[in-house]
């Protein structure tokens, strides 16, 4: 080899040599700067994906708070239930485990098989199963099928008070009533744990650090007296049955503080109807007072000097022309001349129409706004109705007629029953309220409800006036049939058309109501009572009135009832007015069946 063959074959030699160790260069370059990227740039993201791959986070369930009545008897609470979740990559046959789930539960077959062929990490196969459910599951011994135990909602009087405490869903959430409107209070803070897989990738154990604690949600103490609902219901019930109506609803409160003692909604079995379950009609419907809202418009008259009790008026021989247009108004009997106090206690609707317009649209719209309506009450319930009552520059001589006997005019049985508790009162309109006190999960006292007067809206004077005219109602008037001897008692009996849904006019049906109050000087009890729908007879007095009767006979009956001590003892009592000693009874064994919440709420 000559000396330029060899210098040139060194020459090549150190060039490639050069390229060999610039590759390796590049390489180990990228490669560190790879492993820079990964370990150090996006170490925590690739953290979190390994993580992921072998840690789940799973949601531990706050234990949710407790609903009693005003007595401490609970309402809802809770009992420990099962739950079975799926690890999909842990199952061998996850068609078996979908067939046998499926069957049992009762589950659609084709969404579980899906859920345990996929690519989940966790996977609810079904929850808050009862003990006999969740021992028979266990005995299948499925690998990748677990369980934990979870809250499940009881209701110990089942459907007693059902739509008002409403329900909860499967995550223990409420949905309706008062479990909705108070559910972030109730549900406290949940908690969580994180689950792991073993070694063999087959179990899954809780890792301590990952844990928060789960804070229990606080509790209800409501005004409500379980056993004026069982009350309520049963005489709803029975009137509802008697007059063959659609549905019936209605309240009792205390007119002195405003607490709501027991409300009730409550539908006839032997009707087709719309499903409503769950609405608290008390609350969310709006309908026409009709002669109800006739004592407003003689505190009107009466505060403003207008009226005395005494003052003769003429009621047409039950027929007037309203000098508008060629309407009339016409009352069931032929009156002539009538006391104030008359008019009011016989519902004479020519009368009051009188009243209404020597009031005047200024001072009457001032009274009913100042009496509540046209405004919600702020009760502690979803979807309360605000009533509806046209402002006072849209009224003409017909609107002043027509709301002085009732219609133009809607409410909520909630805004009656609270008017007419400032009558009963002295003259002050208080706010309703449901929730007597709030504690912790150790019973301590967080927050506790008192009264809370809103505003005076008549004198004490006009008030007292105003209970005599009501009770002469009772008494001799149109709402005689609530008459109960030796019971000194007000009230005030309602009667309107209803409006056509989605359509102007009114129907052939009516709204049968009474609202009433005792002992009449010095009231703890009010009541509202509406019937839907009556069938034959249809007036208040005929209908609703012998329900509220019952119920004032039947809380009188009670072995510990407040108002005892104010009524007049009566002589020879028969058996019409046995005790009731069958309401503690019913309420300790919980009534009937709680309807489920795909269940219409009937009798």
């Amino acid at each position: 080899m000559t000396r330029r063959l060899e210098k040139a074959f060194r020459l090549g030699a150190r060039k490639r040599l050069r390229l060999v160790f610039f590759l390796a260069a590049i390489f180990w370059g990228v490669l560190v700067a790879r492993l820079f990227w990964v370990q150090v740039w996006e170490a925590e993201r690739y953290q979190r994906k390994a993580k992921s791959q072998n840690f789940t986070r799973a949601t531990q369930k706050a234990e949710r708070g407790v609903i009693y009545d005003r007595n401490g008897i609970k309402l809802a609470y809770n009992i420990p239930a099962e739950s079975f979740y799926a690890v999909p990559d842990s199952i061998t046959n996850p068609r078996a485990v979908a067939a046998r789930f499926s069957s049992f539960f009762d589950k659609d077959f084709d969404f579980l098989y899906r859920n345990l062929q996929g690519h989940r990490k966790f996977f609810w196969m079904a929850r808050s199963t009862e003990t006999p459910q969740a021992e028979q599951v266990k005995s299948w011994g499925f690998n990748g099928i677990y369980s934990r135990e979870e809250m499940k909602r009881a209701y110990p009087l089942e459907e007693l008070a059902g739509d008002l405490i409403g329900l909860t869903d499967v995550d223990n959430r409420g949905i309706s009533g008062l479990e909705l409107y108070f559910d972030s209070l109730l549900a406290g803070q949940d908690g969580s744990e994180i689950l792991q897989k073993d070694a063999l990738g087959v179990a899954y154990e809780l890792q301590e650090s990952g844990w928060k604690e789960a804070q229990p949600g606080q509790s209800l103490c409501l005004t409500l007296d379980a056993g004026l609902q069982w009350i309520l219901e049963s005489r709803l019930k029975e009137g509802i049955l008697n007059t063959k109506s659609r549905s019936g609803f209605g309240i009792l409160m205390n007119p002195r503080s405003g607490e709501i003692l027991a409300l009730a909604n409550l539908s006839n079995p032997n009707y087709d109807y719309d499903d409503k379950s769950g609405r608290l009609r008390p609350i969310t419907d709006q309908f026409e007072p009709g002669s109800t809202i006739k004592a407003f418009v003689a505190a009107a008259a009466l505060e403003e000097k207008i009226k005395n009790p005494d003052d003769v008026l003429y009621a047409e021989m039950g027929k007037w022309h309203t000098g508008v247009g060629k309407r009339i108004i016409q009352d069931i009997h032929e009156y002539g001349n009538l006391s104030f106090k008359e008019a009011v206690a016989y519902s004479s609707n020519i009368a009051l129409a009188k009243t209404g317009l020597a009031v005047g649209p200024e001072k009457l719209y001032k009274f009913l706004r100042e009496f509540g309506f046209g405004f919600k009450t702020g009760i502690e319930l979803p979807g309360e109705a605000a009533g509806k009552l046209q402002p006072q520059e849209n009224w003409s001589r017909i609107t002043v007629i027509s709301n002085s006997i009732g219609y133009g005019i809607s409410v909520s049985a909630l805004q009656l029953a609270t008017a007419y508790s400032a009558i009963a009162n002295g003259g002050i309109l208080v706010k309703p309220h449901l929730v007597k006190a709030i504690t912790d999960a150790d019973g301590e006292l967080i927050k506790e409800t008192v009264p809370q007067p809103l505003r005076r809206v008549i004198s004490e004077e006009t008030a007292r006036t105003l209970r005599e005219f009501l009770q002469m109602a009772v008494d001799t008037g149109t709402a005689l049939p609530a008459k109960l001897e030796g019971v000194a008692l007000a009230g005030k009996t309602g009667t309107a058309k209803k409006i056509k849904e989605g359509a102007k006019g009114y129907t052939d049906e009516y709204l049968s109501s009474f609202v009433g109050f005792f002992p009449t000087e010095e009231p703890r009890y009010l009541g509202f009572i509406a019937l839907d729908s009556p069938k034959g007879m249809h007036y208040g007095g005929q209908t609703a009135a012998p329900v509220f009767k019952e119920i004032v006979r039947d809380i009188l009956s009670l072995p510990s009832t407040p108002t005892l001590e104010l009524i007049k003892q009566k002589n020879n009592e028969d058996d019409e007015t046995a005790p009731m000693q069958t309401v503690a009874a019913k309420v300790s064994n919980g009534g009937s069946n709680r309807p489920s919440p795909n269940k219409k709420a009937r009798l």
